[in-house]
């Protein structure tokens, strides 16, 4: 459901912007590597989870990315990614 994955993100950034200060990047470069961490976490535990828990191939994994399908994972991937950065802007922090 494309309403789904908007609304992870906007609970995702929400979450970052809340506990940015906790987080404590010292400038943008830190914000980036947060982000970068969070990506990389969160693309391997659903490779694991999907392919040794789910039993899924490496196309059903994939086409989860597919926004053409109706599917905003890849938005949700995107904000994981940008959301230490813009909330550490948004409270001024760098």
């Amino acid at each position: 459901l494309p309403l789904s994955g908007v609304l992870l993100a906007v609970l995702l950034f929400t979450v970052t912007l809340a506990t940015i200060r906790f987080l404590g990047p010292r400038n943008a470069t830190d914000a980036w590597r947060i982000g970068a961490v969070w990506l990389a976490v969160t693309l391997t535990f659903e490779l694991v989870l999907g392919h040794f828990v789910r039993g899924q191939t490496l196309e059903q994994l994939i086409s989860a990315f597919d926004p053409a399908n109706g599917n905003l994972w890849t938005l949700v991937l995107l904000t994981t990614l940008i959301a230490p950065f813009l909330a550490g802007k948004t409270r001024r922090l760098f």
